[in-house]
Order: structure tokens, then sequence, then C-alpha cells
């Protein structure tokens, strides 16, 4: 099951980024100077992240695999985070909803929020 929702998360991330961003905006997040290389540095830290989580998760199941109840728990953790993960994504779409800076907001979302749940899984459960 959270090999499924890790599919999902990339593919949603993925779907993102391939979205054409504002350069305005990207410059904060990916200083290039052209929109396919802003586009290329998001690629790329949206990769970033999707594989460190990938990475992290399955540290995770590694360490609980002799330990069934808290992998269920950490499983049913992790499908909320995703839940309010594309939750507040959504919200700030339709917050800029309109605005040619709505999809960049949406990955800028996608990235922090997983940045944020990377550095949580460290300091929770791998250290």
């Amino acid at each position: 099951m959270t090999t499924k929702l890790l599919r999902l998360f990339q593919l949603a991330l993925l779907v993102m980024a391939f979205l054409s961003p504002s350069v305005t905006y990207a410059k904060a997040l990916c200083p290039m100077l052209n929109a396919p290389s802003i586009q290329a540095c998001v690629d790329d830290k949206i990769a970033q992240v999707v594989d460190e989580l990938s990475i992290n998760i399955a540290q995770i199941h590694q360490l609980y695999k002799n330990a069934p109840d808290k992998l269920t728990s950490f499983d049913r953790a992790q499908q909320t985070w995703d839940a309010y993960r594309k939750l507040q994504c959504l919200s700030v779409y339709q917050h800029w909803q309109g605005d040619e800076i709505a999809d960049l907001m949406t990955a800028s979302c996608a990235i922090e929020l997983g940045r944020q749940r990377n550095q949580f899984l460290r300091q929770h459960y791998l250290q």
C-alpha cells in the first residue's frame, strides 16, 4: 500500500513539474536565466525530494520489518501525511489559480512539504 501511495506522490510531483512555471517566481526557487533551465532545476528538486522520501520510507520499513504494529502505524501516518500534502498543495493552487505563478507555487508547495517530511522522518525514525 505504501509503494502505491509513493508512486502516486511521485506522479503528482512530476505532473506539477511539467507545468509551465512563472519565470519571476522560479528565480527564487531556481536562479537560472531561462525557462528550460528553470524547469530542469524544478524537475531536479522534485526528483531529489521523491528519491529521498523513497529511501527514507524503505529504511523505516526495514527498521520495522519485525514490528508489524509499528509498521502499520507508520504506514497510516504516511497515508495521512500524503492526503494532507495533496490538500495543502491543492489549496495553494486554488489560491493562485488564474495567475501565471499558480503551477510553480503548487510545485514549490510539494517540494517544501516533501523536504519537511524527509526531515521529520530522519529526526523521528532514522536517528
